[in-house]
């Protein structure tokens, strides 16, 4: 997308792709050229940040994904630990057994 300079005028030609070829297509002249530029470019920006924002929400997503399965991995263990260490649940709370193995 740019500007081209024809004869003493200034015109703004979008680049559009049909295959292999680039076709110039003419959008305008003067200032509805411009707020067509600023609109394009800021449509770009507006796009790039999205695709970041996705990235970030994937990245974190990823991330939480990982620590819950760290959390779990973790709680298992503990339940493990402590039914080893003669430890049973007695409404969801840990409790040692009484008078087992010599206690």
């Amino acid at each position: 997308m740019g500007w081209e300079q024809r004869g003493t005028n200034r015109y703004y030609y979008r680049k559009e792709r049909e295959g292999s070829r680039v076709k110039s297509v003419y959008v305008r002249r003067g200032e509805i050229a411009h707020m067509v530029a600023q609109f394009q470019e800021s449509s770009a920006i507006v796009e790039r940040l999205t695709r970041a924002q996705t990235i970030e929400s994937f990245e974190s997503q990823k991330a939480e994904a990982a620590l819950s399965q760290a959390v779990e991995l973790f709680q298992l263990f503990t339940q493990a630990t402590l039914l080893t260490a003669v430890f049973n649940t007695h409404h969801r709370q840990w409790r040692r057994k009484r008078n087992v193995g010599g206690d």
